[in-house]
């Protein structure tokens, strides 16, 4: 039965994303998955985008699994500058930290965001 949650959550990366992270409707954003895996689950690696994934324990000793997903970002207007913010706990309610990197030929930025705290900004 976990199995099969898990494998929903992960599903739901996959065609829910565009709901978790909030662009400015003016930017006119679109998001296309990628690549969407979690733990030890079998991928194809791409030394580029240094994605490693592993199971292990949080600050409190609590279990987790690392997700990673991959996504192409098509703007018709570029979000630099403007503020990228996330609605991760209204999907995942049990999910308290995300890490962000976001890549382009021109910039790259990275952010940690705690329950929504926090924006990532290009």
């Amino acid at each position: 039965a976990e199995r099969q949650r898990r494998a929903q959550r992960i599903a739901a990366l996959r065609t829910q994303f565009a709901s978790v992270v909030l662009f400015e409707s003016q930017l006119g954003c679109t998001i296309t998955p990628i690549e969407v895996h979690a733990g030890n689950d079998s991928h194809a690696h791409d030394d580029r985008t240094g994605g490693h994934f592993h199971a292990g324990r949080d600050d409190r000793g609590q279990l987790h699994v690392d997700v990673h997903g991959e996504y192409a970002l098509r703007c018709a207007t570029a979000p630099a500058g403007r503020d990228i913010r996330f609605a991760v706990t209204k999907f995942y309610p049990t999910i308290n930290t995300v890490r962000v990197r976001m890549r382009s030929d021109s910039i790259g930025t990275v952010a940690r965001i705690e329950r929504d705290s926090g924006a990532l900004r290009p």
